[in-house]
Parts: structure tokens; C-alpha cells; sequence
């Protein structure tokens, strides 16, 4: 998929490895900024490795099936299958933030629940007081009890 829109992934990759790709990435001036958060893997997720949820806000247009090329890891607990990422998805930074952290409203608004839960410090980001904002600038309302009442 080719595109300048933002995109998400979940990674297998180490958290330091996916940190200097990205920063290395935006460096370059193909992204302009990224966010990633470490999630235990769940009960219904069939005992699933440790992984990162990812979220990347091209600068300009990039082909994603080259990106996720771009993040292999070699492993050396099994050199023949490196560390990666599955297939990229157009992204919205709002839901990938509130599943990030597992929001309870969110994932009950979406008839989901999780048995962890995650806090903003947790996630890695390019520019801490980008992710900040964007955060902030998230509509609740959206998902209270109020909603219901109107």
C-alpha cells in the first residue's frame, strides 16, 4: 500500500530496535512523527508474544510493504525467522491511542476487555509533547454515559 495518510502495525520487534528504526526514519524525513506502546500478550490472544502497537504519520509518501521490510530484526534465539511487524492499516490517532492504553470506555464502547491495562507514560514517542497534545485533544464525550442520554 502506498501512502501518505497514517498508518499502524503491531511489531515483534524489540522496543529498542523499533525505537532507532523510527527515529532513524524520521531522521530521513519520510515520517514526521511515531508513537509505540509494549503490550503483554492477552488470555484470548493464544499465547502471543510480548508486542508493540505502533502508530507512524508519514511526511511524505511511503510504501508500506518496503517499510515493513525495513523493520526485520535478526533474533538470535531463531536466526532464521527475524523479528518483524504484520502488514500495515490506515490509522486514526485517536483509536490507536485509547486501544493502546487499553481505555476501558473504549473497549466496552467496542464490546471488548482486557485483563492489562497501560498509562500514557508508557508510550514511546518521536516528540513527547506531540503526543501529548494529540492525547488531549481526544473527544470522550463520545464515550461516557452522557452520549447515551442525548
Amino acid at each position: 500500500m502506498r501512502t501518505t495518510k497514517p498508518i499502524s502495525t503491531i511489531s515483534f520487534n524489540t522496543p529498542e530496535y523499533l525505537r532507532q528504526k523510527l527515529t532513524e526514519l524520521q531522521k530521513s524525513g519520510r515520517i514526521s512523527f511515531w508513537a509505540f506502546i509494549s503490550h503483554k500478550p492477552e488470555d484470548d490472544e493464544g499465547g502471543k508474544k510480548e508486542h508493540c502497537h505502533v502508530y507512524i504519520e508519514p511526511s511524505k509518501m511511503l510504501q508500506t510493504d518496503d517499510l515493513k521490510a525495513e523493520l526485520k530484526e535478526f533474533d538470535p534465539t531463531n536466526p532464521s525467522k527475524p523479528l518483524g511487524c504484520i502488514s500495515f492499516n490506515s490509522s486514526k490517532f485517536d483509536p490507536w491511542y485509547l486501544y493502546g492504553l487499553h481505555d476501558k470506555r473504549y473497549l466496552a464502547s467496542k464490546g471488548q476487555s482486557r485483563r492489562y491495562h497501560y498509562r500514557h507514560e508508557e508510550i514511546v514517542s518521536s516528540d513527547d509533547d506531540d503526543l501529548t497534545f494529540k492525547a488531549r485533544s481526544i473527544d470522550m464525550v463520545a464515550l461516557s454515559p452522557y452520549s447515551d442520554m442525548e
